[in-house]
């Protein structure tokens, strides 16, 4: 599995105006709709809150990995989102969060198991996100700039 089979130019907002959790989850399932990844926003955003009630996403260090699996979507996928500015996001860490990764997994097909949507978050985890709006990069434990 390749994060390249699912993060796509349409699927990315290199300056997201949300200033709330709310409103990142929001902009970023808007993305995903917008690129027609998503069958039904509503029936994933509430997905996406449900899991966000069990425990923040908000893993630190400045990232946010926000998933749902749900018939709601039409293709698996993940959006990736920069604040600037950061937002709270009830990070475990309680630092702002500024790299967000909406991962979209459906439940039937390609990356429909369990197993595929750990997987995939352990590869955002561990990836280096290059950043080219402004030249700036972020590594996990060495962050330059957002």
């Amino acid at each position: 599995m390749k994060i390249t089979d699912l993060l796509k130019v349409d699927t990315m907002i290199i300056d997201l105006k949300s200033v709330t959790k709310e409103a990142v989850i929001d902009e970023l399932a808007g993305q995903l709709t917008a690129a027609g990844c998503l069958h039904d926003e509503a029936e994933f955003k509430a997905a996406i809150l449900k899991r966000e009630e069990q425990s923040t996403t908000g893993i630190g260090e400045g990232i946010a990995i926000p998933h749902a699996k749900t018939s709601a979507v039409r293709t698996p996928s993940i959006c990736f989102g920069r604040s600037k500015s950061g937002v709270d996001y009830e990070s475990l860490d309680g630092q702002s969060a500024h790299l967000f990764f909406m991962i979209a997994a459906s439940v039937r097909g390609q990356y429909g198991s369990p197993r595929d949507t750990f997987s995939l978050i352990f590869i955002i985890n561990g990836y280096y996100v290059q950043i080219t709006a402004d030249g700036g990069c972020y590594q996990r434990r060495n962050c330059c700039h957002y």
